[in-house]
């Protein structure tokens, strides 16, 4: 057993120890026990932190006895190219999620570990099921482990090296980004798990939204750089080719922004406490079955980016299928509950033209698309049973997400104007305005070349939507600078249409 073997190793007793400390805690309120919890999660943290050290320093000293650096990397390698196969393998990916875990934990430990103990439960039942992971697929076993011919003590004078294609400066920070949005799931789901265990209904969301925001914001970073390292350098004809891999990020960034919304009108409006739970658990859920689609071969026929077979499937079939039950449970469980203590179910406001039903039109938008992208992305699963697998194509993808863009991008526009509760359209002038400034827009881009008419009512929309939240944005920058992120955001989608349909031009 080598000394990282070991420790991780370690780290997965100290994981169950710290998750049986805090759930003893959560019930037993004993002081010794919420001490053992965070001293155990410490040296599971310190173990995890080595253990990545030690691969790290492997690959960097090129230590090509161990099979991963083996695979991964070589003396040709530049020093960024030779870290960033760090994650360019199945091993170590994992060994980067964990370690994400663990400043999760020690940031929860600070905040919220005392008054909240089954949020660090659910996420230490996360960092136990990965460790399992590794302790199966080893990230130090030798190359004489993984190949019998090679004799024992044997060293490689090189490693088979990095794919060429990945052998960009993107490779270093894009990877790295998305798994950190992929990793941070975990935390408002923890959120979500705890409130619902502890009935919790309205208290959690603000502890959680914070963190909604990082994934959301983090995720959707790591999604726009994969976007431009596929248009500007790997040449594979666009920002997005609705690949089952890019796919299986933006499923649970989909969710998580619909998540996002529904969080502001709960804060609000104390509205959709059922529906934020679900989609809590959605967002998490869905990353766990990206992570299975990628990570199990059944997509290398049809996406450049997933692994090969890894002999993992069942480990993470069984990871899916237990956090799928259990969420469920637990769900269903506060759910019965929640309706035997709700007084009066908890209305809307008056009419359609409100704030909230916009929103919650919005998020219907992004649940179908969430759906409908999850449901493409997984048909070489579902099709493999009628007979021999097949994915969809891409222009399937762009016809039925056309009318959802549309509709998202009216929303977008128009919400901002509207009162919380009352049937008020506000500020019936910008909106004319604001029309009347994408109307002159949207006649220039049909001058320079813009013809085709889809493309035209999509471009008056997205310049709508930017004139229309760019004002709002200035308004809450003189009022309220916390609150202008969101419409700044929207400024942003209308640009990130424009620019699509524009870049052909």
């Amino acid at each position: 057993m080598t000394i990282g073997y070991f420790l991780i190793t370690v780290a997965f007793i100290a994981a169950i120890v710290s998750a049986t400390a805090y759930i003893l805690y959560y019930k037993e309120k004993q002081e010794p026990l919420l001490r053992l919890g965070n001293q155990s999660f410490v040296v599971m943290g310190i173990s995890i932190a080595t253990s990545l050290a030690m691969l790290i320093y492997s690959i960097l000293t090129h230590n090509f006895q161990i099979n991963y650096v083996y695979n991964y990397s070589s003396t040709a390698l530049n020093k960024f190219y030779l870290f960033s196969t760090l994650w360019a393998g199945q091993e170590g990916t994992f060994m980067l999620w964990l370690f994400y875990g663990v400043i999760y934990g020690f940031i929860l430990i600070k905040i919220t570990a005392r008054k909240r103990p089954l949020v660090m439960f659910f996420l230490l039942l996360v960092q136990v099921f990965l460790l399992l992971i590794l302790l199966k697929k080893n990230p130090f076993a030798m190359i004489w482990h993984a190949h019998e011919q090679v004799p024992v003590g044997f060293m490689p004078s090189d490693g088979a090296g990095l794919n060429p294609l990945l052998q960009n400066n993107w490779m270093v920070i894009h990877p790295p980004t998305l798994f950190l949005g992929y990793s941070s799931t975990v935390v408002p789901f923890a959120f979500a798990m705890a409130a619902m265990v502890s009935r919790n209904f309205q208290g959690w969301i603000k502890e959680a939204r914070p963190w909604v925001i990082f994934n959301v914001m983090i995720l959707g970073t790591g999604i726009i750089m994969g976007g431009y390292w596929a248009y500007t350098t790997l040449g594979w004809g666009g920002y997005w080719g609705w690949d089952p891999v890019e796919n299986a990020s933006l499923v649970p960034w989909i969710f998580g922004l619909a998540l996002l919304h529904g969080l502001i009108i709960q804060a609000k409006r104390q509205a959709l406490v059922k529906t934020n739970f679900f989609l809590a658990g959605t967002v998490f859920l869905t990353m766990i079955w990206g992570s299975f689609l990628t990570r199990s071969g059944v997509l290398t026929d049809f996406s450049v980016h997933s692994f090969g077979a890894s002999g993992l499937n069942l480990y993470l079939m069984i990871f899916q299928g237990l956090f799928t039950l259990l969420f469920l449970g637990v769900f269903f469980n506060a759910i019965s509950y929640y309706k035997k203590i709700e007084e009066e179910p908890i209305r809307f406001g008056d009419g359609l033209l409100n704030r909230e039903t916009f929103i919650l039109a919005g998020m219907l938008t992004l649940v179908l698309t969430g759906l409908f992208v999850l449901f493409g992305t997984s048909s070489p699963i579902y099709t493999s049973w009628f007979g021999d697998p097949a994915s969809l194509s891409p222009d399937f993808y762009n016809t039925m997400i056309t009318p959802v863009v549309i509709a998202m991008l009216i929303v977008i526009s128009i919400a901002p104007l509207l009162a919380w509760k009352t049937s008020e359209l506000r500020n019936v002038s910008t909106i004319l305005w604001s029309a009347a400034g994408a109307l002159l827009l949207t006649l220039l881009a049909f001058f320079v070349g813009l013809t085709h008419l889809l493309s035209i009512v999509l471009f008056f929309l997205a310049a709508f939507v930017i004139i229309v939240n760019l004002k709002v944005t200035f308004l809450f920058l003189k009022r309220n600078f916390g609150n202008a992120g969101g419409y700044l955001a929207h400024v942003g989608i209308g640009f990130m249409v424009i620019g699509i349909l524009t870049s052909s031009l």
